[in-house]
């Protein structure tokens, strides 16, 4: 009896704080848990404890344990006291796993998360009844057949009229977006069209929805664009196919990889006196083809430029070339996120560019240039506060920087993450370095990393030396990535293959340490030479790089095609290696594997489901690619 009384107290002390903290374990001020969802475990009170007599009378009463006593001039009778209160507090759990990922389950249908928490409780029902000591019979299992059957039917209902009650809401939301749409159209501004172009034969990340994050630069101008005379709209097609639309004025930005279906949409604008301006990291590194299928190019970083460009177009001298500058970030503008598709569930900042590491791969220093510059921290905590979505993206290449400087004003940000009970779960790219500072990953963890994606790219010194990344040398990838489990962190580990350094030995090896050491998501890719590095360059001035025939070879740039002719191994050497060392790294039983080693070392059940399901998403569009560049490209060197 004492032992069920505690039971209760700590159930209703439980709803009591959930309750107090008003959204429980959601971001804050965004779904609250509301009387009507708790309905029907109240009915499953009432209804079983006036019930359970003629219940019992029924089916027997076999084996089944009661409590009971008078309240007042009532009878209370309550059956299997202990596993009810384990019930509705599955239910309560249940409510809240509903509201925290509720974008999930509204916007996507992700049916797994309806029935996980009912799962888990019939698992430790049913090994409860197994290890009873008690011979197993129709007559000692039909009783608790009954009550199952009515906490079923009464979770089902709570399901329903949560996820009822969300999609009302979201509804209401996209109903107001969609009158504004109409308004704006029907104002006689002018219209800028925004498009985010996608390759569908060339996709990477986007393959997967829980992977795919809203276009910051494309915010950033609609922000920037007086709406007084402009009415902006954006066609993205991580989710919506391009279909022509009205626009006065088009602006597309586009990585390497989709360039050439950023030049087909120009042209059908162009076709009809459209014109159209193009910017972003593949317009700023091939300029010059890019001017042949666009009106105009905005080179670099486009804040400071971009004013000048609309006020240029509306006097009808648009310039074919405007160069951005490296704007200090201090009051930069918020990102206008009202025009992203509606089925974002993860939101993206930034707080810094530029990179002084200038790695021979990348086209981040030349893009945002070779100095560190950083927003205060006020100001991203003031953004942060905006966001109505649980899970964020930190899009920075570095979120500690470079030097003690940067690490403090991290370190400063995530203390006020903190301290502003900015209640969210997010991820960030970072480099290794971190893994060496206890403080840090400490306070990370504590504002609500869950990821660190981190450019590991090879295990050996040769080729880390060979790229230019000589810092990392200096760090024990081993240490380092223990360090950040321990804090509760999960790694997404990029890696690359297809180096001059590589060998058959040396691919196998990095597959190895991939497979059994602790990186909890593998983003494993092939090097890629584009356009703006170091390394397209020389691979360009040694007639190494086979797809050449620009724009229609972009799309095998995605990093999952072999594009370039390996130093030391042939091209049909190199793929047959690269699958067998991702058939090692994607195997079912190391895919599920990593999962379990991910919740022992993390004791995060969110990262460890996180890490899973990213990672059947990293195998499908890893094969997929592969498979597709085995069937059409050459392999003759």
């Amino acid at each position: 009896m004492l032992i069920f009384i505690a039971e209760v107290g700590f159930f209703i002390a439980f709803i009591l704080w959930g309750l107090r903290k008003d959204v429980a374990f959601t971001a804050r001020g965004r779904k609250k848990i509301k009387f009507i969802y708790l309905l029907p475990v109240l009915a499953y009170i009432v209804l079983t404890i006036l019930f359970a007599r003629p219940v019992l009378t029924f089916v027997g009463a076999a084996a089944v344990p009661i409590m009971y006593g008078p309240v007042g001039n009532f009878m209370l009778l309550i059956v299997f006291p202990v596993i009810n209160v384990f019930f509705m507090l599955t239910c309560f759990i249940h409510i809240c796993v509903l509201l925290t990922h509720w974008e999930w389950i509204v916007k996507f249908n992700d049916r797994y998360l309806y029935c996980l928490p009912m799962i888990l409780f019939l698992s430790l029902l049913a090994t409860a009844v197994i290890l009873n000591n008690r011979p197993l019979s129709w007559e000692t299992l039909k009783p608790i057949c009954v009550w199952v059957a009515l906490m079923v039917t009464t979770y089902g209902l709570v399901t329903l009229i949560v996820v009822h009650d969300l999609r009302q809401q979201l509804n209401r939301e996209l109903t107001e977006k969609s009158a504004a749409i109409v308004a704006g159209r029907a104002s006689g501004k002018k219209k800028l069209l925004l498009i985010y172009p996608i390759n569908d034969t060339a996709l990477g990340y986007t393959a997967h929805m829980y992977l795919r994050f809203p276009p910051l630069s494309l915010g950033i101008l609609s922000a920037l664009t007086p709406k007084d005379q402009f009415h902006v709209e954006l066609i993205d097609e991580q989710f919506e196919r391009f279909v022509y639309r009205e626009a006065d004025l088009v602006a597309i930005t586009a990585f390497t990889v989709y360039a050439k279906r950023a030049y087909e949409i120009a042209a059908v604008y162009r076709k009809k006196g459209i014109p159209v301006v193009m910017g972003g990291i593949h317009a700023s590194m091939a300029t010059e083809e890019a001017r042949q299928y666009v009106d105009c190019i905005v080179k670099g970083e486009a804040e400071h430029v971009w004013p000048t460009v609309l006020q240029d177009f509306l006097n009808g001298k648009m310039k074919p070339l405007y160069e951005g500058t490296y704007p200090e970030l201090k009051n930069m503008v918020h990102p206008d996120r009202s025009i992203f598709h509606h089925l974002y569930v993860s939101n993206a900042i930034q707080t810094s560019r530029g990179c002084p590491h200038n790695c021979d791969f990348c086209s981040v220093t030349r893009f945002n240039g070779g100095r560190y510059r950083q927003r205060p921290v006020n100001e991203i905590l003031d953004e942060l506060e905006t966001f109505p979505n649980r899970y964020f993206f930190f899009a920075d290449d570095n979120l500690i920087g470079y030097g003690r400087a940067a690490e403090e004003r991290a370190l400063a940000l995530f203390k006020g993450m903190v301290k502003r009970k900015i209640a969210k779960r997010w991820i960030t790219q970072t480099t290794i370095d971190i893994g060496t500072k206890p403080e840090l990953l400490k306070w990370a963890a504590r504002s609500g990393c869950a990821v660190l994606f981190i450019g590991l790219e090879f295990i050996d010194h040769e080729n880390l030396r060979s790229v230019n990344k000589n810092f990392a040398v200096k760090v024990d990838y081993k240490k380092a990535l223990k360090n950040i489990n321990r804090a509760g962190i999960g790694v997404l580990g990029a890696f690359l293959y297809g180096n001059d350094e590589d060998t058959r030995e040396k691919l196998l090896e990095r597959a190895k340490f991939v497979a059994n050491d602790r990186v909890d998501l593998m983003h494993q890719m092939i090097l890629t030479p584009i356009p703006g590095s170091k390394l397209y360059t020389t691979m360009e001035q040694e007639n190494r790089i086979v797809c050449n025939n620009y724009p229609d070879d972009w799309e095998y740039y995605n990093g999952f095609s072999l594009i370039h002719i390996p130093r030391n191994m042939s091209r049909k050497e190199f793929l047959q290696i690269y699958r067998r060392c991702m058939e090692k790294t994607y195997g079912y039983h190391t895919l599920w594997l990593k999962a379990m080693r991910t919740l022992l070392h993390t004791r995060h059940a969110e990262v460890a489901i996180a890490a899973l399901r990213a990672n059947f998403g990293f195998r499908h569009f890893t094969f997929s690619n592969l498979e597709k560049q085995e069937r059409r490209m050459p392999l003759n060197d």
